[in-house]
């Protein structure tokens, strides 16, 4: 951060950049890397983990609290070794329990059986820690969640997934305050009541419509969120309830599903952070498409497919593709208007609206006479 004074002695604050160090950095995603791989050895191991009986070498318990909840009181650290097809492997585990076994003298062992996986017998707990009778449903889902968890942790500080926030106003001094006033209506009244309808508008700034973008952004990461939940709770409920369903096997797929779901809508969410860009309408024609319903042929249906085809002012081919009745921008562009894409609305706007009778909304997208200054469903800005 830089300090420095202003003419009014008023001291502002700049910051360059609002990354923490390498350093940090490095360290939280190390913790967030064990985390979720500690929860997803363990969900292995349950799974399709093998039993050996291995020799504990080493035991050391430490009291932490007499009133903490079950499994909660102290803290056990455990060595141990085992061997698979000839060949001897090591572990060592740190984990909380209430069981409080005399530690283990110099030379001293105990057998206990362990679990790992055949294909990579590196990855293994003693049994006890990855037996899903043993961990209950309520560590069960610790276990599903906490990858998701350090995944959502993951992205939001390495900047793949932001929440905007308000920012402050910037310091003003009081003496032009009635004349910033004066200009501030002065441009409001100039962009909403007289409108210029040749030209793209200048309300895609307008903090009403930056306002809705955030809001949409919130809507989107909250369905993300139920997406995600509702196999991960969904599937293992399953589980627990049909019996021809084994809970194994319903833990697994909650999981894959949640994963793809996320993936998907994660990808999803990329094109709206992509920089807004201006083109030309080159070409728009029609077609006769078929499409199958079902595995039985006379189910299927022919439909109009509408494509508009827009070459940017960088070179690129973007193309608009609607069906059927819904061939709105196909009905209001025509080859050689100018549009500019808002890609945190997914919308698209014409340069020259000057001899049309409707407009589309930006934000919803409603068609609107060309008279009104505000959507008639959404009541946001129309782009004028």
């Amino acid at each position: 951060m830089c300090w420095r004074k202003n003419k009014e002695g008023c001291v502002l604050v700049s910051n360059k950049g609002n990354k923490p160090p390498i350093v940090i950095l490095i360290l939280i995603y190390a913790i967030l890397l064990y985390a979720s791989y500690n929860s997803l050895s363990v969900l292995a191991l349950g799974l399709w983990g093998e039993s050996v009986m291995g020799t504990v070498d080493s035991y050391d318990n430490r009291l932490d609290n007499t009133n903490a909840e079950v499994n909660r009181s102290r803290t056990v650290s455990k060595g141990y070794s085992f061997t698979v097809n000839g060949k001897e492997y090591r572990g060592y585990v740190i984990y909380q329990s209430d069981e409080a076994w005399p530690r283990l003298e110099e030379g001293e062992t105990r057998s206990e059986r362990i679990r790992y996986l055949a294909f990579l017998p590196y990855i293994n707990k003693p049994a006890m820690l990855a037996d899903f009778d043993e961990i209950g449903v309520r560590g069960l889902l610790y276990h599903i969640f906490l990858p998701v968890g350090c995944l959502l942790l993951f992205l939001l500080v390495s900047g793949k997934l932001k929440f905007n926030k308000k920012r402050k106003k910037a310091y003003k001094n009081p003496k032009n305050d009635n004349e910033d006033m004066s200009e501030t209506l002065l441009q409001e009244n100039t962009s909403e009541n007289e409108p210029n309808l040749i030209g793209f508008s200048q309300r895609n700034n307008h903090e009403e419509i930056l306002a809705a973008a955030q809001k949409n952004r919130k809507i989107g990461y909250r369905f993300i969120i139920i997406l995600v939940l509702l196999p991960l709770l969904g599937f293992p409920l399953a589980g627990l309830l049909i019996e021809d369903f084994s809970f194994g096997e319903s833990v697994v797929i909650g999981i894959g599903v949640a994963l793809i779901f996320l993936i998907f809508n994660l990808i999803s969410l990329q094109k709206y952070k992509k920089p807004t860009w201006e083109g030309k309408v080159v070409n728009k024609y029609s077609k006769e498409r078929y499409e199958h319903r079902g595995n039985d042929d006379s189910n299927g249906r022919t439909y109009t497919e509408y494509t508009t085809l827009i070459m940017t002012d960088a070179g690129k081919k973007k193309t608009i593709v609607e069906k059927d009745s819904r061939r709105d921008m196909f009905d209001y562009l025509s080859v050689g208007d100018k549009v500019r894409f808002h890609p945190m609305f997914g919308t698209y706007e014409k340069y020259d609206k000057s001899k049309d009778s409707v407009i589309y909304c930006n934000v919803c997208p409603i068609r609107n006479p060309i008279s009104n200054d505000r959507c008639k469903k959404c009541d946001n800005l129309l782009f004028k």
